[in-house]
């Protein structure tokens, strides 16, 4: 201890600030450390860096910026697993279930699709692995060719008349949270862990709404479709972006600079 008391004196001959600018920088670098890096630590050494590292940052002020790069990676790599204890689990098949809950982002409707998020009712007649989780689904307009091959999806007017914040019965197909291997690509797998998605799948016949929307989401809609209805041609779009955060009706590119901006 003290030959590292000796070291870290030459090397900082003031102690750091608590909470000072090296501290928030070392703490940074621990947690782009973990976001960046090609596996993850298991627990156990996460929890050890975590404590030895907030012990470090509190008790011996030249090593802070020491202490603040330990707890970044525990801290990070813990709430990674969190993240990840809340998804399906990586070899589950896909599976039907019947759920109950709510819309709580805005649906993205297409001609021919819809995909929305949706938050599985946390009550005992749910599966015990879904209660209270989120989803990213995707409702399909099914063809006649592909009909028989399918369970029968409900009318496009249906699927059109979903709305966020409205509660719905679905019989859905999940599966846990997977994407391309694709380098430089999406990384859906890693978009999900951080959106805290548990899985992801698609509707199936039948569906049923159950109340009409409300809350948060609920508003953004009306407030969404108010701008469109009043603000002529394609600048209402951005408004949304900006006033909602509602990116639906922009590209890719100008919807991050939008979402960023909101």
């Amino acid at each position: 201890m003290s030959f590292l008391s000796d070291v870290f004196s030459r090397s900082f001959p003031a102690p750091l600030p608590l909470f000072g600018k090296a501290c928030a920088l070392a703490l940074l670098a621990g947690v782009c450390g973990v976001v960046f890096a090609p596996v993850l630590l298991p627990r156990m050494p996460a929890w050890c860096a975590l404590l030895c590292g907030a012990g470090v940052w509190c008790a011996m002020p030249r090593a802070r910026w020491c202490g603040a790069v330990l707890a970044g990676i525990g801290w990070v790599t813990l709430h990674a697993h969190a993240g990840l204890a809340l998804q399906l689990p990586a070899a589950a098949a896909p599976a039907d279930h019947v759920l109950r809950g709510r819309v709580v982002e805005l649906p993205q409707h297409g001609s021919r699709s819809t995909r929305f998020r949706f938050r599985v009712d946390d009550d005992a007649t749910m599966p015990a692995h879904l209660r209270g989780r989120e989803l990213a689904l995707a409702w399909y307009d099914v063809t006649a060719a592909k009909a028989p091959a399918r369970a029968p999806a409900a009318e496009p007017a249906l699927r059109c008349s979903l709305r966020a914040g409205a509660r719905w019965q679905l019989h859905a197909r999940l599966r846990p949270p997977r994407g391309l291997r694709n380098p430089g690509g999406f990384d859906a797998e890693r978009h999900a862990l951080l959106q805290r998605l548990s899985g992801t799948g698609h509707v199936r016949a039948p569906a049923m709404a159950l109340g009409d929307p409300t809350g948060l989401p609920a508003w953004r809609e009306r407030m969404a479709d108010a701008i469109a209805g009043h603000v002529p041609g394609a600048g209402a779009r951005f408004i949304q972006a900006l006033a909602l955060g509602d990116t639906r009706g922009l590209g890719q590119a100008t919807g991050m600079i939008c979402a960023r901006s909101a």
